[in-house]
């Protein structure tokens, strides 16, 4: 479906026919994108693993062993070390959180690198939106990412489509209405109009997660945590 499908469901859903329209395109355009957005953080739909500008992270030796994350990221469904050179070592890192290393190994952020080290552990929990390789990698080599994302590219030309998977896209009509219906202006405010929207875009997409709770997952390396008091 095209962004200009999601409008034209929209303007007959809400019966916003007449000329002018009581939103604007650009108004909707923002609604849908913001939808979408709500959509993968609360159902997590979109999963990659071959996206090189977030999937894929170089390392070179004698560098951090800190490793920044795409902002697209939600949460991490794996990683994976490839060495360059030869022989080639391709290796499946077990995730580990900050405070449980420091019980572990109390000094493992100061440990001398040694010749021909290869990582075996990805951190997590020590730096907002980053791993750190342990132990530290003495040779190049590649981390290989599998995530949940939120969508690159925000829809912008008519023609353009939602990233989420199709059987999805018309549920973000829902968003649209919901945000159409909550605008502070006389002609467009209606509050049950919103709620009934609102309820019908949660019982696609579920409930929204709080920043506090996708944090919690992301440290922990968790897909469906309870929640969070």
């Amino acid at each position: 479906m095209t962004l200009q499908g999601l409008i034209d469901i929209f303007r007959l859903e809400s019966d916003d026919l007449k000329t002018p329209p009581l939103w604007t395109d650009d108004e909707l355009i923002e609604y849908a994108n913001d939808g979408e957005e709500q959509a993968c953080r609360r159902s997590r739909l979109l999963v990659d693993s071959t996206t090189d500008s977030v999937c894929s992270l170089s390392f070179t030796a004698g560098s951090s062993p800190l490793l920044t994350l795409s902002p697209f990221i939600l949460g991490i469904r794996g990683v994976t070390w490839i060495s360059s050179g030869v022989p080639v070592v391709r290796r499946v890192l077990i995730p580990m959180l900050g405070s449980r290393m420091d019980e572990a190994i109390p000094d493992w952020e100061t440990a001398v690198v040694q010749p021909g080290s290869q990582p075996s552990v990805y951190v997590t929990g020590i730096e907002t939106q980053a791993i750190r390789l342990h132990p530290t990698p003495a040779v190049n080599g590649t981390v290989e990412l599998s995530v949940f994302r939120l969508p690159i590219d925000k829809m912008a030309a008519l023609g353009d489509e939602p990233s989420i998977p199709v059987y999805a896209q018309r549920a973000l009509v829902q968003w649209m209405l919901y945000r159409a219906y909550s605008k502070q202006d006389a002609d467009a405010l209606d509050a049950e109009k919103a709620k009934s929207a609102y309820s019908l875009f949660v019982q696609e997409f579920g409930d929204a997660k709080s920043a506090r709770n996708q944090a919690w997952q992301m440290q922990e390396m968790r897909v469906f945590p309870d929640p969070l008091c």
